[in-house]
Protein backbone atom coordinates (compact mmCIF):
# COMPACT_ATOMS: atom_id res chain seq x y z
CA UNK A 1 0.00 0.00 0.00
CA UNK A 2 1.56 3.51 -1.10
CA UNK A 3 2.29 5.86 1.74
CA UNK A 4 1.48 9.75 0.67
CA UNK A 5 3.78 12.01 1.54
CA UNK A 6 2.71 15.06 2.40
CA UNK A 7 2.60 17.83 -0.78
CA UNK A 8 3.98 20.40 2.46
CA UNK A 9 6.68 18.22 3.16
CA UNK A 10 7.85 17.28 -0.44
CA UNK A 11 8.09 21.57 -1.29
CA UNK A 12 10.39 22.02 1.44
CA UNK A 13 12.77 19.08 0.78
CA UNK A 14 13.05 20.49 -2.62
CA UNK A 15 13.65 24.02 -1.36
CA UNK A 16 16.38 22.49 0.85
CA UNK A 17 18.17 21.14 -1.72
CA UNK A 18 18.43 24.39 -3.79
CA UNK A 19 19.46 26.80 -1.25
CA UNK A 20 22.37 23.81 -0.92
CA UNK A 21 23.32 24.97 -4.74
CA UNK A 22 25.71 27.79 -6.00
CA UNK A 23 24.21 30.60 -7.83
CA UNK A 24 25.03 32.01 -11.12
CA UNK A 25 26.98 34.74 -9.06
CA UNK A 26 28.88 32.66 -6.50
CA UNK A 27 30.14 30.54 -9.30
CA UNK A 28 31.35 33.13 -11.25
CA UNK A 29 33.05 34.73 -7.99
CA UNK A 30 34.77 31.19 -7.60
CA UNK A 31 36.10 31.22 -11.32
CA UNK A 32 37.46 34.87 -11.14
CA UNK A 33 39.17 33.78 -7.53
CA UNK A 34 40.54 30.55 -9.77
CA UNK A 35 41.53 32.49 -12.45
CA UNK A 36 43.15 35.43 -10.34
CA UNK A 37 45.47 32.37 -8.46
CA UNK A 38 46.15 30.86 -11.87
CA UNK A 39 47.47 34.44 -12.99
CA UNK A 40 49.32 34.38 -9.73
CA UNK A 41 50.92 31.04 -10.14
CA UNK A 42 52.05 30.57 -13.39
CA UNK A 43 54.72 32.81 -13.66
CA UNK A 44 56.13 31.08 -10.56
CA UNK A 45 56.09 28.19 -12.26
CA UNK A 46 57.66 29.47 -15.22
CA UNK A 47 60.16 30.84 -13.34
CA UNK A 48 60.92 27.79 -11.46
CA UNK A 49 61.04 25.84 -14.69
CA UNK A 50 63.60 28.36 -16.19
CA UNK A 51 66.15 27.98 -12.98
CA UNK A 52 65.73 24.05 -13.83
CA UNK A 53 66.46 24.61 -17.47
CA UNK A 54 69.18 26.91 -16.91
CA UNK A 55 70.68 24.45 -14.18
CA UNK A 56 70.57 21.76 -16.11
CA UNK A 57 72.29 24.33 -19.56
CA UNK A 58 75.06 24.97 -16.79
CA UNK A 59 75.38 21.23 -15.59
CA UNK A 60 75.80 20.50 -19.77
CA UNK A 61 78.58 23.33 -19.95
CA UNK A 62 80.42 22.02 -16.83
CA UNK A 63 80.89 18.11 -18.57
CA UNK A 64 82.23 19.69 -21.39
CA UNK A 65 84.50 21.88 -19.99
CA UNK A 66 86.09 18.52 -18.03
CA UNK A 67 86.05 16.75 -21.57
CA UNK A 68 88.46 19.27 -22.64
CA UNK A 69 90.22 18.98 -19.51
CA UNK A 70 90.78 15.32 -20.13
CA UNK A 71 91.34 15.57 -23.44
CA UNK A 72 93.87 17.98 -22.59
CA UNK A 73 95.46 15.71 -19.70
CA UNK A 74 95.86 12.94 -22.30
CA UNK A 75 96.82 14.73 -25.32
CA UNK A 76 99.01 17.29 -24.06
CA UNK A 77 97.19 20.00 -25.73
CA UNK A 78 93.71 21.61 -25.75
CA UNK A 79 91.37 20.14 -28.60
CA UNK A 80 91.54 22.44 -31.90
CA UNK A 81 88.60 24.99 -32.30
CA UNK A 82 88.51 24.26 -36.08
CA UNK A 83 90.69 22.46 -38.40
CA UNK A 84 90.64 23.50 -42.28
CA UNK A 85 93.25 20.98 -42.97
CA UNK A 86 92.43 19.23 -46.03
CA UNK A 87 88.65 21.00 -45.41
CA UNK A 88 88.36 18.70 -43.05
CA UNK A 89 86.17 21.32 -40.91
CA UNK A 90 85.70 19.40 -37.47
CA UNK A 91 84.83 21.59 -34.57
CA UNK A 92 86.07 21.02 -30.93
CA UNK A 93 83.33 18.95 -29.89
CA UNK A 94 84.17 15.91 -32.21
CA UNK A 95 87.80 15.51 -30.80
CA UNK A 96 86.27 15.52 -27.33
CA UNK A 97 83.05 12.80 -27.74
CA UNK A 98 85.40 10.08 -26.24
CA UNK A 99 85.34 12.08 -22.74
CA UNK A 100 81.77 12.39 -23.27
CA UNK A 101 81.37 9.25 -23.55
CA UNK A 102 80.26 9.05 -27.03
CA UNK A 103 83.41 6.70 -28.76
CA UNK A 104 81.55 4.68 -30.26
CA UNK A 105 79.96 8.20 -32.34
CA UNK A 106 83.21 9.23 -32.56
CA UNK A 107 84.82 5.94 -34.12
CA UNK A 108 82.16 6.38 -37.03
CA UNK A 109 84.15 9.16 -38.25
CA UNK A 110 86.88 8.64 -40.12
CA UNK A 111 89.57 11.88 -39.02
CA UNK A 112 91.33 12.00 -42.64
CA UNK A 113 87.85 12.16 -44.68
CA UNK A 114 85.93 15.82 -44.14
CA UNK A 115 83.48 16.13 -41.71
CA UNK A 116 80.43 16.05 -43.97
CA UNK A 117 82.04 12.68 -46.41
CA UNK A 118 79.27 10.67 -47.56
CA UNK A 119 80.42 7.82 -44.68
CA UNK A 120 79.49 10.14 -41.90
CA UNK A 121 75.90 11.49 -43.36
CA UNK A 122 73.97 9.73 -40.93
CA UNK A 123 76.45 10.38 -37.58
CA UNK A 124 76.55 14.33 -38.30
CA UNK A 125 72.56 13.88 -37.81
CA UNK A 126 73.14 12.38 -34.26
CA UNK A 127 71.49 14.84 -31.61
CA UNK A 128 73.40 14.58 -28.60
CA UNK A 129 71.18 16.01 -25.40
CA UNK A 130 74.86 17.44 -23.66
CA UNK A 131 74.68 19.87 -26.89
CA UNK A 132 71.35 20.80 -26.14
CA UNK A 133 69.95 23.45 -23.90
CA UNK A 134 66.94 22.95 -22.56
CA UNK A 135 65.41 26.67 -22.78
CA UNK A 136 66.81 26.19 -26.82
CA UNK A 137 64.13 26.82 -29.44
CA UNK A 138 65.39 25.24 -32.84
CA UNK A 139 65.50 21.66 -32.71
CA UNK A 140 67.22 19.95 -35.72
CA UNK A 141 69.04 17.00 -36.50
CA UNK A 142 72.73 17.59 -35.17
CA UNK A 143 72.02 21.15 -33.50
CA UNK A 144 74.23 22.04 -30.55
CA UNK A 145 73.18 24.70 -28.52
CA UNK A 146 77.41 25.78 -27.28
CA UNK A 147 80.54 27.03 -28.85
CA UNK A 148 83.62 26.79 -28.29
CA UNK A 149 85.60 30.24 -27.89
CA UNK A 150 87.96 31.42 -30.21
CA UNK A 151 88.64 35.01 -28.45
CA UNK A 152 87.14 38.87 -29.21
CA UNK A 153 88.45 41.42 -31.29
CA UNK A 154 86.80 43.72 -28.29
CA UNK A 155 89.74 46.00 -26.83
CA UNK A 156 92.30 45.29 -29.23
CA UNK A 157 93.37 46.19 -32.85
CA UNK A 158 90.55 43.66 -34.94
CA UNK A 159 94.22 42.57 -37.03
CA UNK A 160 95.87 41.57 -34.06
CA UNK A 161 92.80 39.56 -32.01
CA UNK A 162 92.66 36.07 -34.23
CA UNK A 163 92.59 33.43 -32.04
CA UNK A 164 93.15 35.00 -28.83
CA UNK A 165 90.90 32.50 -26.94
CA UNK A 166 91.28 28.44 -26.02
CA UNK A 167 89.86 26.91 -29.17
CA UNK A 168 91.86 27.72 -31.93
CA UNK A 169 92.20 27.44 -35.82
CA UNK A 170 94.32 24.73 -36.53
CA UNK A 171 95.72 24.55 -40.19
CA UNK A 172 98.90 22.94 -42.10
CA UNK A 173 100.77 25.19 -40.02
CA UNK A 174 98.89 26.33 -37.16
CA UNK A 175 98.14 23.90 -34.07
CA UNK A 176 96.21 23.64 -31.22
CA UNK A 177 97.94 25.19 -28.13
CA UNK A 178 98.73 23.79 -24.50
CA UNK A 179 97.37 24.46 -20.98
CA UNK A 180 100.87 26.48 -20.10
CA UNK A 181 99.89 28.98 -23.09
CA UNK A 182 97.19 30.16 -21.10
CA UNK A 183 98.68 32.57 -18.47
CA UNK A 184 95.56 34.57 -17.72
CA UNK A 185 94.58 31.77 -15.57
CA UNK A 186 92.57 28.73 -15.77
CA UNK A 187 89.31 30.13 -13.89
CA UNK A 188 89.38 33.68 -15.60
CA UNK A 189 89.46 32.22 -19.02
CA UNK A 190 86.02 30.80 -20.84
CA UNK A 191 86.32 27.87 -23.09
CA UNK A 192 82.85 27.34 -24.30
CA UNK A 193 79.55 29.27 -23.97
CA UNK A 194 76.08 29.17 -24.93
CA UNK A 195 75.61 29.94 -28.28
CA UNK A 196 71.73 28.88 -29.11
CA UNK A 197 69.63 28.79 -31.72
CA UNK A 198 72.09 29.20 -34.84
CA UNK A 199 70.89 27.35 -37.88
CA UNK A 200 72.48 26.12 -40.82
CA UNK A 201 76.01 24.99 -40.45
CA UNK A 202 76.94 26.74 -37.86
CA UNK A 203 74.37 25.21 -35.36
CA UNK A 204 76.13 22.03 -35.72
CA UNK A 205 77.81 20.46 -32.88
CA UNK A 206 80.16 18.69 -35.10
CA UNK A 207 81.31 21.44 -37.49
CA UNK A 208 83.97 24.06 -37.27
CA UNK A 209 81.66 26.75 -37.32
CA UNK A 210 81.01 25.71 -33.67
CA UNK A 211 83.45 28.06 -32.53
CA UNK A 212 83.22 31.25 -32.37
CA UNK A 213 84.98 34.92 -31.55
CA UNK A 214 82.66 37.31 -29.51
CA UNK A 215 82.88 40.33 -31.22
CA UNK A 216 79.82 41.93 -31.23
CA UNK A 217 79.54 43.66 -27.68
CA UNK A 218 77.52 42.22 -24.97
CA UNK A 219 75.53 39.15 -24.22
CA UNK A 220 73.21 37.85 -26.06
CA UNK A 221 73.03 41.28 -28.55
CA UNK A 222 73.75 39.66 -31.25
CA UNK A 223 73.16 35.45 -33.25
CA UNK A 224 77.11 35.66 -33.85
CA UNK A 225 78.28 35.91 -30.18
CA UNK A 226 77.89 34.20 -26.61
CA UNK A 227 73.68 34.11 -27.11
CA UNK A 228 71.19 32.28 -24.92
CA UNK A 229 67.53 32.16 -24.33
CA UNK A 230 67.92 32.85 -20.43
CA UNK A 231 66.53 36.30 -20.64
CA UNK A 232 69.51 38.25 -18.66
CA UNK A 233 72.55 36.62 -19.65
CA UNK A 234 74.25 33.05 -20.94
CA UNK A 235 76.07 30.61 -19.33
CA UNK A 236 79.86 29.54 -20.09
CA UNK A 237 82.38 26.79 -18.55
CA UNK A 238 85.86 27.94 -17.73
CA UNK A 239 89.28 25.97 -18.16
CA UNK A 240 89.04 25.13 -14.31
CA UNK A 241 86.05 22.69 -15.09
CA UNK A 242 83.49 25.61 -13.37
CA UNK A 243 80.83 28.03 -14.73
CA UNK A 244 79.28 31.01 -14.10
CA UNK A 245 76.28 33.02 -15.46
CA UNK A 246 77.39 36.07 -17.63
CA UNK A 247 75.28 38.77 -17.53
CA UNK A 248 73.70 40.56 -20.24
CA UNK A 249 74.74 44.47 -18.69
CA UNK A 250 78.36 43.10 -17.62
CA UNK A 251 81.32 45.40 -18.89
CA UNK A 252 82.43 44.57 -22.35
CA UNK A 253 85.74 44.65 -21.36
CA UNK A 254 85.49 42.60 -18.38
CA UNK A 255 83.80 39.97 -20.78
CA UNK A 256 86.82 40.80 -23.40
CA UNK A 257 89.02 39.51 -20.45
CA UNK A 258 87.40 36.62 -19.47
CA UNK A 259 87.53 35.31 -23.35
CA UNK A 260 91.10 35.56 -23.79
CA UNK A 261 93.70 33.12 -22.59
CA UNK A 262 96.68 35.75 -22.41
CA UNK A 263 95.99 39.30 -22.43
CA UNK A 264 97.26 40.02 -18.76
CA UNK A 265 93.92 41.47 -17.70
CA UNK A 266 93.36 41.53 -13.48
CA UNK A 267 89.97 41.02 -13.48
CA UNK A 268 87.81 42.48 -10.31
CA UNK A 269 87.30 40.38 -7.85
Amino acid sequence: MAIAIPLKNNLRSIKSKLSEAFTLIELLVVIAIIGVLIGILLPAVQSVRESARKLQCSNNLRNQALAVIQFEGVKKQLPPGRVVTNNLDYAWSYYVLPWLEQSSLHNRFDPKQPWNASGHIESVRTVLPIFRCPSGKLDFDGDSDYAGINGTVIGIDPAQAFDRGVMVLVSQVARPIRMSSVTDGLSNTVCISENSDRESLAGLWIHGLNCISHDVGGINANLEGIRSLHGTGANAARLDGSTSFLASNMDKFVLAALLTRNGGEVLPE
